[in-house]
């Protein structure tokens, strides 16, 4: 445990985890099960609160991350201090929400199931393995309590893309109950979509209609926790266009099913956990133009297995971390294709793709002096196609006095190429692209260092990092010139090296309950090494500024602005500055009822997919009201 000084540092540390609302609580992602006022490692945490409409929005309150659709996928990507989502690991109480290469969808998590979320930032592969080379965001879920009646929210959102107005409307129950020694936990949530698109420049019209369906049931009984979830979604894009005087009408369906079962089980310094996802994802499309037909049906299903068990050993100035991991996945996908009535069927991956892997850690948190502690951690992955990887890593930290903290790290990190990086062919021809699979490609590594200022009181938080991650072997998507059939043929290459410098800055202010306010810096520098010119999509300077105000009667204003400058896109072209600002009211209309309207997005900046590498938000001013009760 920790000694007698860092104890009496308790008291300021407490009030301002009382101050920011975050109580006495323990860092699940830092394996260890630390409070945050003592973490060795860069890791800010927020809470759901009564507020908080949906998982991207809690995400944007992070100075540090940046939230984006990710370009022909129904998911989330994340990009933090310049790190983009496939170096930046998203899990669920410590295990990965999705197998590697699939993007993570927000809407697909039970919020109500969410207690806080906790951002580890820097590379944290000796702790979580490949994929986390720039940062982990655990999502921690709610203990299980019974309720007298169920709580439930109604949400509606309507907001305008390039030339297409959207409209989702969504309800979810949720419901707890104990019986004996077990409680139950049973969550429903339904989504109705709803796109109407028109474009009288290219006589472009579509109609899409599609609903989604979240069904979670969890259930514990004292050390044991076992989670299971089922998403359905059905989406139909009925779209028409004219090219010259060729009229083409197209229909797609979009059909996917996903689930996963998770179990975990914490007794004292044990913790074990496991979980297995199921993905099918089926994709019709039906092609009728003056001159020619053309449908085709791709289904992929994904198949994602993963283990972890960990024993934690106090002595009485350390303690030792040691584990294992486990995973296995497999990939699948196949190409149906009916051109002029001649019916083909491709397996675009050639074969069902596999991998496999077996993972030993240890951390060592050796508390040296009653101001100074160090953690060094290993961590050793036995991959089914690329052999052993050894990922160390060390933290130190310093406690100045009560109100100043230095922290220090540094580590080595890798991320193994994914399975659809490396086999799957996507050919989307009919949109003028393909993209191409790479079975050569090998794992990204990066050697990373930060560190870290604070200063903290009662309620001020002060805190300035230096960041700096060197990539090598960089893996990206790039345009293959030598491949001649009539489209843009993209492939996935190493791209060399890398590095991403930058400084983060940030600032939290609470002032006697009625306001809350938070400013944040990133100051970044991402160039490729070998000729030294800039990465695309990575901004220079971003500037994020929240305030929270709370009003009479029980009355909530929030205010959200964001810059960005000096991105550079696939073209090497200077991207424009973005402006967003973000604005929403609550209001207590009861003790059980509440109610929030949200504007975002009022300065309407959108992305013009016609502009190469447009950074802008897909989504114009957006109108949001969610009503929730919970007794």
């Amino acid at each position: 445990m920790k000694s007698s000084h860092l104890s009496a540092l308790l008291i300021p540390f407490s009030a301002l985890c009382h101050a920011y609302d975050l109580g006495d609580v323990t860092i699940q992602a830092d394996k260890t099960g630390v409070p945050i006022h003592l973490s060795n490692l860069n890791v800010e945490v927020i809470n759901i609160t009564s507020d908080s409409i949906s998982l991207q929005d809690v995400l944007q309150k992070s100075g540090s991350i940046d939230t984006y659709s990710m370009h022909g996928q129904d998911g989330t990507a994340v990009n933090l201090n310049g790190m983009d989502s496939n170096h930046v690991l998203i899990t669920l109480d410590g295990l990965a929400i999705n197998p590697s290469g699939q993007a993570v969808n927000l809407n697909d998590i039970n919020m109500a199931n969410i207690l806080r979320i906790e951002i580890i930032k820097g590379n944290a592969s000796s702790q979580y393995g490949s994929q986390a080379l720039g940062g982990v965001i655990n999502l921690v879920s709610k203990p299980t309590a019974s309720s007298a009646l169920p709580s439930g929210s109604v949400h509606y959102k309507t907001h305008k893309q390039h030339t297409s107005i959207l409209g989702d409307t969504s309800a979810q129950i949720h419901y707890a109950q104990s019986i004996n020694d077990l409680n139950f936990s049973h969550h429903v949530q339904v989504n109705n979509y709803s796109q109407s698109q028109l474009n009288k420049e290219s006589n472009e019209s579509e109609q899409s209609s599609g609903y989604r369906i979240l069904l979670n049931e969890k259930i514990s009984k004292e050390n044991l926790t076992l989670q299971t979830q089922l998403n359905i979604k059905r989406l139909t894009r009925p779209f028409e266009y004219q090219v010259a005087t060729n009229t083409i009408d197209k229909h797609k369906i979009e059909n996917e099913n996903r689930g996963f079962l998770q179990l975990n089980y914490n007794k004292k310094d044990w913790q074990a956990s496991s979980k297995y996802q199921y993905l099918n994802a089926q994709s019709i499309q039906d092609v009728i133009s003056t001159t020619d037909s053309n449908d085709f049906n791709r289904e992929i299903t994904s198949h994602f297995i993963q283990a972890n068990v960990q024993k934690n050993i106090e002595f009485t100035t350390a303690s030792v971390l040691v584990g294992a991991f486990s995973h296995a996945e497999s990939l699948e996908q196949i190409k149906e294709e009916t051109k002029r009535g001649i019916t083909t069927l491709t397996n675009e991956l050639s074969e069902t793709q596999n991998k496999s892997s077996i993972e030993l850690y240890a951390q060592h948190d050796w508390y040296l002096s009653d101001y100074v502690s160090l953690q060094s951690g290993l961590r050793v992955q036995f991959d089914s196609d690329f052999g052993v990887f050894n990922s160390p890593n060390m933290a130190i930290r310093w406690d100045v006095n009560a109100n100043n903290i230095i922290k220090a790290s540094t580590g080595i990190g890798y991320r193994v190429p994914d399975l659809k990086e490396r086999h799957f062919i996507f050919d989307h021809s009919i949109y003028g692209y393909e993209v191409i699979g790479n079975k050569d490609l090998t794992p990204e590594t990066s050697f990373s260092s930060q560190l870290q200022w604070q200063y903290i009181t009662h309620n001020f938080d002060l805190s300035h990092t230096l960041y700096a991650h060197y990539l090598d072997d960089l893996i990206e998507q790039t345009l293959d010139d030598s491949i001649d059939n009539g489209i843009d043929s993209y492939i996935n290459i190493n791209n060399g090296k890398a590095s991403i410098i930058g400084i983060d800055s940030q600032i939290k202010w609470t002032g006697n309950d009625a306001l809350d306010l938070s400013w944040s810096t990133n100051l970044l520098q991402a160039t490729y090494l070998i000729d030294q010119t800039k990465m695309i999509n990575k901004p220079n300077k971003k500037i994020k500024a929240d305030a929270k105000w709370k009003l009479k009667n029980n009355q909530f204003f929030t205010t959200q602005i964001a810059w960005q400058s000096d991105a550079i896109n696939s073209v090497l072209e200077t991207k424009p500055d973005v402006v967003l600002v973000n604005v929403s009211w609550q209001q207590d209309l009861s003790k059980t009822l509440s109610m929030n309207v949200a504007l975002n997005n009022l300065t309407n900046q959108i992305k013009n997919p016609e502009i190469t590498g447009d950074s802008r938000p897909n989504s114009g001013l957006e109108l949001a009201v969610h009503i929730s009760f919970n007794p």
